[in-house]
């Protein structure tokens, strides 16, 4: 639809899974419907950003998350499926905070691919989010076969050396259109040979994450106009 028209107030479904896809534009008609009445509902959905004060304090306020109009009943692959790599056992905190946030800002599905010894640790904190072997750069190739999986992230958890860096190259040669996340360990470890990492990212829908010292090892240029900047005291 490009208008919903709806009474006395929004509904959970305006807002939820693919109602706003569906409903286009939505415009709430009062009716007059007291507000004594509305108040007896447990939650009120208000749409909005700014923080709830006053009487609004409970009131739950969820954003519209626009999504692509589907034509036919979608499933959770409908919205994308995101890889996230897992380090070995003991660091894999970071990918699962990864993992949780793709799966709260909207995608459809989310698996965490780890390395066998660490499956069990990840099972065990989990919940909505899939758990996937990956034993290996090879064992991520064979994993990449499905072309279902959208979106990588690489890096979080990740050791620093060769065997990260050729996880981000199987990723990157795998088939298939994808976007990619990378950080942490998947920086560092080109922090020796940036303009391979630049070579490989050109072209592609890759998002880099770096703090600080990885920046400085990615881009010494820039990092040092900034320093240098800084150290005037002038505005960069």
């Amino acid at each position: 639809a490009d208008l919903t028209i709806t009474f006395g107030w929004a509904k959970p479904a305006h807002f939820l899974a693919e109602g706003p896809a569906l409903c286009g534009v939505v415009e709430v008609v009062s009716l007059d419907i007291a507000d004594a009445h509305v108040q007896t509902a447990l939650i009120t959905l208000r749409e909005g950003k700014e923080p709830a004060t006053g009487a609004d304090r409970d009131v739950i306020r969820l954003a519209r998350v626009e999504r692509p109009q589907v034509k036919e009943p979608g499933h959770k692959y409908t919205h994308g499926h995101v890889l996230v790599l897992s380090g070995g056992v003991g660091k894999g905190g970071a990918a699962r905070l990864a993992a949780r946030g793709a799966l709260r800002i909207g995608a459809g599905a989310v698996t965490v691919g780890a390395p066998p010894s660490a499956l069990i640790e990840n099972a065990a904190q989990l919940n909505a989010i899939m758990l996937q072997r990956v034993n290996g750069p090879g064992g991520l190739a064979e994993v990449l076969l499905d072309e279902r999986m959208r979106v990588l992230v690489i890096g979080p958890g990740l050791p620093v050396g060769q065997r990260t860096r050729d996880f981000v190259f199987t990723a990157f040669e795998a088939d298939g259109e994808r976007s990619f996340v990378l950080d942490a360990g998947a920086l560092a470890s080109f922090s020796d040979a940036p303009e391979a990492l630049f070579a490989m990212t050109a072209g592609t829908e890759t998002v880099l994450t770096p703090h600080t010292g990885e920046f400085r090892k990615l881009f010494p240029d820039i990092s040092a106009q900034m320093t240098d900047t800084v150290t005037s005291g002038s505005a960069f």
